[in-house]
Protein backbone atom coordinates (compact mmCIF):
# COMPACT_ATOMS: atom_id res chain seq x y z
CA UNK A 1 0.00 0.00 0.00
CA UNK A 2 0.88 3.57 -0.66
CA UNK A 3 1.34 6.01 1.64
CA UNK A 4 -1.96 8.17 0.97
CA UNK A 5 -3.99 5.35 1.32
CA UNK A 6 -6.84 5.95 3.82
CA UNK A 7 -7.61 2.58 6.15
CA UNK A 8 -11.04 2.35 8.11
CA UNK A 9 -8.31 2.26 11.14
CA UNK A 10 -6.93 5.58 10.27
CA UNK A 11 -10.52 7.56 10.33
CA UNK A 12 -11.57 9.05 13.48
CA UNK A 13 -15.51 8.51 14.38
CA UNK A 14 -17.63 10.43 15.92
CA UNK A 15 -21.06 8.55 17.52
CA UNK A 16 -23.98 10.79 19.08
CA UNK A 17 -26.57 9.13 20.08
CA UNK A 18 -29.98 11.27 20.43
CA UNK A 19 -31.46 10.50 23.88
CA UNK A 20 -34.94 10.72 23.56
CA UNK A 21 -37.60 9.97 26.42
CA UNK A 22 -38.45 6.45 27.44
CA UNK A 23 -35.41 5.52 25.06
CA UNK A 24 -34.85 1.78 26.10
CA UNK A 25 -31.30 1.61 27.40
CA UNK A 26 -30.75 -1.91 26.17
CA UNK A 27 -30.32 -0.63 22.43
CA UNK A 28 -28.03 1.80 23.77
CA UNK A 29 -25.77 -0.72 25.24
CA UNK A 30 -25.96 -2.76 22.54
CA UNK A 31 -24.80 0.40 20.70
CA UNK A 32 -21.96 1.64 22.70
CA UNK A 33 -21.39 -2.32 22.99
CA UNK A 34 -20.28 -2.78 19.16
CA UNK A 35 -18.26 0.40 19.30
CA UNK A 36 -16.35 -0.52 22.67
CA UNK A 37 -14.95 -3.92 20.71
CA UNK A 38 -14.21 -2.19 17.70
CA UNK A 39 -11.74 -0.31 19.62
CA UNK A 40 -10.55 -2.91 21.42
CA UNK A 41 -9.72 -4.68 18.40
CA UNK A 42 -8.10 -1.57 16.59
CA UNK A 43 -4.51 -1.15 17.11
CA UNK A 44 -5.45 2.17 18.36
CA UNK A 45 -9.04 3.79 19.37
CA UNK A 46 -11.01 4.95 16.47
CA UNK A 47 -14.21 6.11 18.15
CA UNK A 48 -15.77 8.06 20.36
CA UNK A 49 -19.24 8.38 21.68
CA UNK A 50 -20.98 11.34 22.73
CA UNK A 51 -24.62 11.57 24.21
CA UNK A 52 -27.18 14.30 22.88
CA UNK A 53 -30.28 16.35 24.32
CA UNK A 54 -32.52 18.80 23.05
CA UNK A 55 -32.63 20.82 26.05
CA UNK A 56 -30.35 21.05 29.24
CA UNK A 57 -32.94 19.07 31.48
CA UNK A 58 -32.24 14.97 31.65
CA UNK A 59 -34.33 12.62 29.82
CA UNK A 60 -36.30 10.07 31.51
CA UNK A 61 -35.67 6.39 30.33
CA UNK A 62 -37.60 3.22 29.83
CA UNK A 63 -36.41 2.37 33.23
CA UNK A 64 -37.17 6.00 35.29
CA UNK A 65 -33.54 6.62 35.17
CA UNK A 66 -32.67 10.31 33.96
CA UNK A 67 -30.20 10.42 31.50
CA UNK A 68 -28.04 13.62 30.44
CA UNK A 69 -26.25 14.67 27.72
CA UNK A 70 -24.83 17.99 26.23
CA UNK A 71 -27.29 20.32 23.91
CA UNK A 72 -25.44 20.56 20.54
CA UNK A 73 -24.59 23.97 21.31
CA UNK A 74 -22.86 23.12 24.27
CA UNK A 75 -21.22 20.28 22.57
CA UNK A 76 -19.62 22.84 20.02
CA UNK A 77 -18.38 24.68 22.25
CA UNK A 78 -16.87 22.18 23.91
CA UNK A 79 -14.99 21.04 20.99
CA UNK A 80 -14.18 24.38 20.10
CA UNK A 81 -12.71 25.11 23.15
CA UNK A 82 -10.15 21.89 22.51
CA UNK A 83 -11.76 19.63 25.72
Amino acid sequence: MGKNVLTISSMKRHITFCLCPQVPLFSIAAGIEVLRHANRLADKPYTTVHFSVKTDEPVQDSNYYKQYGTTPAQHRRKHRMGS
